[in-house]
């Protein structure tokens, strides 16, 4: 209402900036407002810049503003422009914690690359250990359902680790953890958590476990005072 056609700008704030620079200007007094002040000393910066381009360096108002330093001048509310960079910086984390969660980290190092290959590492850890594990301990430890505990327990995390390792390779370890995970009650668990420590399945390569399946054969023939079979690299 009232204002400057395609601007929106109510008529005398041209003239009200320049009245208060003028008056900056001639009490030589910085402004309490640090953000004001700033402008004035971006204007001034500006107003020299432009004036001498244009060949105008004689201009009045050059020496009306002289006594205006021009250190920090910015033409913009700097208090204005931290409050947006934060914000923005802040979308740019949520984005990528999104990507995470619907994908996978898109900033992965070469080490957890290379423990996800499907050849020859344990795949697919990035999915299971490094995405679905800590959302599962964060739900479990931190935020149960919504509710902040404080609890923290991310030492879960490795044990959760840890189980998922020794299960692989020690098949009493194994069939011990499908017992527990065939309770009622911890089946009724896994129905309200996302994940559990015996339900999430990144596995070594068929060939790795084929190996420590001979070498536990062997091993428990030995033990019983038998012995062992040649390890078989090409058949099962």
């Amino acid at each position: 209402m009232g204002g400057v056609p395609g601007f929106g700008v109510p008529p005398g704030t041209a003239q009200d900036f320049i009245d208060h620079i003028t008056q900056r200007a001639a009490t030589g007094i910085p402004d309490a407002n640090k953000d004001v002040e700033a402008l004035y000393r971006g204007f001034r910066t500006w107003a020299v810049t432009t004036l001498r381009t244009l060949g105008k360096g004689d201009n009045p108002l050059l020496e009306t503003l002289k006594s205006i330093p021009t250190e920090g001048g910015v033409l913009h509310n700097s208090t204005q422009g931290q409050i947006l960079d934060s914000i923005m910086n802040r979308m740019k984390s949520l984005e990528s914690d999104t990507y995470r969660l619907h994908y996978m980290s898109r900033d992965r190092s070469l080490l957890e690359r290379s423990i996800n290959h499907p050849m020859f590492g344990i795949y697919p850890a990035s999915f299971m250990w490094f995405k679905i594990m800590p959302e599962m301990v964060r739900f479990i430890a931190k935020e149960p359902f919504g509710l902040r505990t404080g609890a923290m327990a991310y030492a879960l995390n490795d044990v959760t680790k840890n189980i998922a390792i020794q299960r692989e390779f020690d098949p009493a370890m194994g069939k011990m953890v499908d017992g527990a995970a065939n309770d009622p009650f911890l089946q009724f668990l896994a129905y309200l958590l996302p994940a559990t420590p015996w339900n999430d399945p990144a596995a070594w390569p068929t060939w790795m476990r084929d190996f420590a399946g001979q070498g536990n054969a062997n091993q428990l023939a030995a033990q019983q005072g038998k012995p062992g079979k040649d390890i078989n690299f090409t058949t099962r």
